[in-house]
């Protein structure tokens, strides 16, 4: 049939074509829905294994399990770990930022999921590219104590952890503190922010000669630069930094891979001179 009768054929009996359309739309709407169920339904299956038990609520994904839960769940006999996660609607710094998100037991997540090595490949590259031998001493971007207590954890220190799990070295969490408790970093141009973390820190002890400095994310590497000066005053000999994810300032300094020993502004150099 010529295309140019479509049109025709349509316009002769509107009410049909119309039918026709509202019930194709609702037909890819239902299959749409179903599938939706069905694959909410089967993600505990999926995420679950023979040695490892997914428990949600038989309401919706989205209702918590009573707190009092977990206890009686830990007492099962033959259970070893429990993990709580929990589905929630996060913001980044502003309302209109929106993610979907689970807040998970990160201290407990990852002995459930073994086969998940978050920093295997990152650590694996960085060691390639950052300078032997091996550090005396994996060290995190501390948190100012209020800050620490308000956010309930330090993301640099738990990716530290992981770190000196990964490579066999040693964690030391308490050698650099931060002194100052300095405003957010957010908003300000590099001047600003070199000028924010200024004397905000200062070593505790004795500093390691080789330091692998852990931060989770570097934008202009002020607070990196300020932490790795502190570090060199102290006595160490060599500080290197690695990061899970950095900011590149302009199209010229980015690079492919994972992020370690890359250079981002003129004094902020991977390892640091004395």
């Amino acid at each position: 049939m010529p295309l140019g009768l479509v049109p025709r054929f349509l316009l002769s009996h509107p009410v049909r074509s119309l039918l026709t359309l509202a019930s194709i739309v609702v037909a890819v709407f239902l299959v749409a829905l179903l599938r939706t169920i069905v694959v909410s339904l089967d993600a505990g299956v999926q995420a679950a294994s023979a040695n490892r038990l997914v428990v949600q609520s038989a309401v919706s994904l989205f209702v918590n399990l009573p707190q009092s839960y977990q206890p009686r769940i830990e007492s099962v006999e033959g259970v070893e770990v429990v993990a709580k996660w929990q589905w929630f609607g996060g913001i980044y710094q502003d309302p209109s930022q929106f993610f979907a998100q689970f807040g998970v037991d990160a201290d407990h997540l990852l002995d459930l999921y073994p086969e998940l090595r978050v920093v295997e490949g990152w650590v694996r590259a960085a060691s390639h590219r950052l300078p032997s031998p091996a550090p005396d001493a994996i060290v995190p971007v501390p948190l100012h104590g209020r800050r620490l207590r308000e956010r309930g954890f330090n993301p640099a220190a738990r990716l530290a952890r992981a770190v000196a799990r990964e490579i066999d070295a040693p964690l030391d969490a308490s050698v650099l503190v931060r002194v100052r408790d300095t405003p957010s970093q957010t908003g300000l141009d590099r001047r600003a922010r070199r000028a924010n973390v200024e004397d905000a820190f200062a070593c505790r002890g004795l500093v390691p000669a080789r330091v692998w400095l852990v931060d989770d994310v570097v934008t202009t590497g002020a607070t990196l630069s300020a932490c790795a000066k502190v570090l060199r005053r102290g006595g160490a000999e060599q500080v290197a930094a690695i990061c899970a994810a950095w900011t590149p300032p302009h199209r010229s300094l980015a690079a492919p891979g994972p992020n370690a020993h890359i250079p981002i502004e003129p004094d902020w150099r991977m390892p640091w001179p004395g």
